[in-house]
């Protein structure tokens, strides 16, 4: 499961340069090795957005991935290069602006505060995955 993002999406969040070094970790300069990388965020990105939302009032994993949800989770996927990539703590944190908007964007969703769309529609909740439902 990808929700629908590729690495441009990456890149429009966090620039080419970034996400190439990012996902680079040995500094080979190989582009399968960046590829296979980044595939693997986007990836682990999806399950972790996905898994913090089954118990929202959502249909997830999504037949229509809302656009909200393809953002977040290209944010996710580069805050999961850098974070794998940056082995020593010395330099300061260069995504934790973004790590704390993922959370702050997940909370809203699943307090109802913040409405997800595909296209114009209005993303309806169920009550299938939601928890203690009558």
């Amino acid at each position: 499961m990808t929700n629908d993002v590729a690495q441009a999406d990456l890149e429009a969040a966090y620039g080419s340069v970034n996400i190439a070094k990012w996902a680079d970790p040995n500094n080979t300069e190989s582009v399968e090795v960046r590829a296979t990388r980044v595939a693997w965020a986007i990836e682990f990105a999806a399950d972790y957005i996905n898994g913090r939302l089954v118990h929202s009032g959502y249909d997830v994993p999504w037949d229509e991935v809302p656009e909200l949800i393809i953002k977040l989770t290209a944010l996710q996927a580069g805050i999961l290069l850098y974070d794998t990539r940056r082995i020593v703590s010395d330099e300061k944190d260069q995504v934790s602006a973004q790590r704390k908007l993922v959370d702050s964007y997940i909370r809203q969703i699943m307090r109802g505060q913040l409405k997800l769309f595909v296209g114009s529609e209005v993303v309806e909740k169920t009550s299938l995955n939601r928890p203690f439902a009558v």
